[in-house]
């Protein structure tokens, strides 16, 4: 239901700025104004929840996405000093702009993109920390990286059906690194041997 209407929140409160929010039991939650949260939990354990709307939804501490989505035509920001940990769940969807401007941990799973595009900001970090794909579902999907990803060793990393613009730096200490969209690369990409 609407972030705005206090009955769907537990306790019956509309999470305002600086608050900390939990969306799960396959609730899906629609923002279509702004707000500046301290943590976000998307999802709890194997069960989703869904962030859908307009509205740009920052976090300035720690994001937690378990399972389920992030749709809409907002944006979802991890503001410089917070964190997003994805699960490695087996497959969650991004249909919003998701903005990293500090540092994004991912398990591993799958991500499929319907029309979402996802910028890692210069200065920030993605670490990859097993296999994982970044699928294009849909739409005109797109990753842009200013930042710096790092692939996890002895594990599969795939972008692929969307276009990959790397202007940072992708390191890749072992495993494999594939790219299957087009894009545009101008940034270094360190291949250790064996990789």
């Amino acid at each position: 239901g609407d972030w705005n209407v206090a009955a769907n929140w537990m306790p019956n409160l509309v999470p305002i700025s600086n608050e900390s929010v939990l969306i799960a039991n396959g609730a899906t939650v629609v923002e279509n104004s702004n707000v500046d949260l301290i943590n976000l939990t998307l999802g709890q354990g194997s069960i989703p929840g869904t962030l859908d709307g307009a509205g740009r939804v920052t976090v300035s501490g720690v994001a937690m996405w378990t399972d389920g989505s992030m749709n809409g035509s907002g944006s979802t920001i991890i503001l410089p000093g917070a964190s997003l940990q994805i699960a490695n769940a087996p497959g969650m969807f991004l249909a919003r702009t998701l903005e990293n401007q500090s540092q994004v941990i991912s398990a591993g799973g799958n991500i499929y993109f319907n029309g979402a595009v996802m910028t890692n900001d210069a200065g920030a970090e993605i670490l990859l920390l097993d296999s994982g794909s970044f699928y294009a579902n849909s739409g005109s999907p797109r990753f842009d990286n200013a930042g710096a990803i790092v692939t996890a060793t002895n594990a599969t990393t795939a972008i692929a059906g969307m276009p990959f613009n790397n202007y940072g730096t992708v390191a890749i200490p072992g495993g494999t690194f594939s790219m299957s969209g087009g894009g545009f690369l101008s940034g270094p990409i360190p291949v250790s041997a064996g990789t």
